[in-house]
């Protein structure tokens, strides 16, 4: 069966409970109604049909995560081709099965206090169409995306048996359908090529990097394509990698992860954008000074044709001291910078979309002030009660935003990094099971300044 697409891996924590109860687990179980059937009616978004495909399949259990709904089965071969007519015949839905030959057999009762060691035959997961795109450039997808993937290593269902519909994509991952030497092996193929003209790279580099004793991802080796810019590894020395490619003239490219433990077709099909640069200058509202210090960094990058682009690159640079900063290396299209302003504070948006290349990014930034203050007794002691003490916008001690408290030690508290402005600071204290009324006090708070403040607390009763 011919492979199709390229598959990315997500490791997820799945969650394996009874479904003897119709109740929420700690681990985001699916609600069930009165009958023990998996209940929509909160997933509006679900296309109809997708209700009773669920619950007329031999469903062991369902989770959720974040707008995701993820659910596992166990059957025959005749109920797999049964369950795909009817995952066939949901219309408004984005359908693609993707076989593996790795069975599905976990066993989590270390980590939930329980044991349940089951075969999982194929699953199937539907997302939220309004999630929407992380590109800002992109339309959130009329259709639901509806994957399916058939598991086949416990020998469940009979492969020559399967009838899959015309309407269903595929992707088939056992690497015997490459060569029959690389069964019950891990295979990455990969594919490199040029974003504008769809050359083949054949100098780029697949990168292999794992974690070290200090979490940090350290490259271990690289693989080089041929001239067709291609390649096929297998053998790897055993662990979990995180790859990207890197090519000469070309911005650096995420591009996936490879698991050694798990013997199938890993593909990798990366296009690589010409490299450019994005400069500029980060200054201060009292007349232009340039700021040194402040970070620049690297959001998200898009291509030319506003597709995302999975950077891999240096994504920050610092101002010097002419306020300056550059970044190297990145995708022409453009991206969305943040400026991370250190002691200063920002003046508009913390992001900026910009074209790359760019030469005249402008950030500005405003200076702080510091508020240091002290908390006394009545006859003029520090005091040594517990304080939540707390900034607010002048005259709304008791509502709106404020900014967090801190707890007073020793008397005194410091808040930092504050932006130009009169603030009320407020104190409240605990005594005796009973919660003293706030005392308040307005302050000024200028650039480079620390304005000082005395609160002197009610007594205690």
């Amino acid at each position: 069966m011919k492979s199709a697409g390229v598959w990315k891996f997500l490791t997820i924590a799945i969650v394996l409970v009874s479904i003897s109860s119709p109740v929420w687990s700690t681990g985001g179980r699916i609600l069930l109604d009165g009958e023990g059937k998996y209940d929509f009616t909160r997933y509006k978004w679900c296309p109809s049909g997708f209700s009773e495909l669920i619950n007329s399949g031999s469903c062991s259990f369902g989770f959720w995560t974040n707008a995701c709904n993820s659910y596992y089965f166990r059957g025959t071969t005749q109920e797999v081709n049964e369950f795909l007519v009817g995952y066939s015949e949901i219309e408004g839905i984005k359908r693609k099965l993707t076989i593996h030959p790795a069975s599905t057999r976990y066993n989590f009762g270390t980590v939930f206090g329980f044991k349940k060691e089951e075969r999982y035959d194929w699953s199937v997961r539907i997302c939220d169409p309004e999630l929407g795109s992380r590109n800002p450039y992109k339309d959130q997808d009329p259709e639901s995306s509806v994957p399916m993937s058939l598991y086949l290593g416990d020998g469940g269902i009979v492969e020559d048996d399967l009838v899959i519909p015309e309407n269903v994509e595929v992707e088939d991952k056992q690497p015997e359908k490459i060569s029959p030497e690389y069964m019950g092996k891990s295979v990455l193929c990969g594919r490199v090529y040029d974003l504008e003209d769809e050359s083949p790279i054949s100098d780029a580099k697949l990168v292999f990097l794992q974690r070290n004793d200090s979490r940090k991802r350290k490259e271990q080796f690289r693989i080089g394509m041929n001239e067709s810019g291609t390649c096929l590894v297998t053998g790897v020395s055993p662990g979990n990698y995180t790859l990207k490619l890197v090519a000469e003239g070309y911005a650096d490219r995420s591009a996936g992860f490879f698991r050694t433990d798990v013997p199938e077709v890993f593909e990798i099909d990366g296009c690589l954008a010409r490299s450019n640069s994005i400069s500029g200058v980060v200054t201060d509202t009292g007349g232009g000074q340039p700021i040194e210090g402040a970070v620049v960094g690297i959001h998200e990058t898009y291509t030319m044709d506003r597709e995302r682009y999975p950077f891999a690159g240096i994504a920050s640079a610092t101002s010097d001291r002419q306020g300056k900063f550059v970044m190297y290396g990145l995708p022409a299209g453009s991206a969305l910078l943040f400026c991370n302003p250190g002691r200063w504070a920002m003046t508009g948006s913390f992001f900026q979309m910009v074209p790359c290349p760019s030469e005249d990014v402008h950030f500005v930034l405003q200076g702080t002030g510091t508020i240091h203050g002290r908390l006394l007794e009545k006859d003029g002691r520090p005091s040594t009660r517990n304080a939540d003490v707390r900034i607010y916008p002048p005259g709304n001690v008791y509502g709106g935003m404020g900014i967090p408290g801190t707890l007073a030690v020793g008397g005194t508290f410091k808040f930092e990094k504050l932006k130009p402005g009169e603030y009320s600071v407020s104190a409240r204290t605990d005594t005796k099971d009973r919660i003293i009324e706030p005392q308040a006090t307005n302050i000024l708070v200028e650039s480079g300044e620390t304005a000082e403040v005395t609160i002197t607390l009610d007594p205690e009763e």
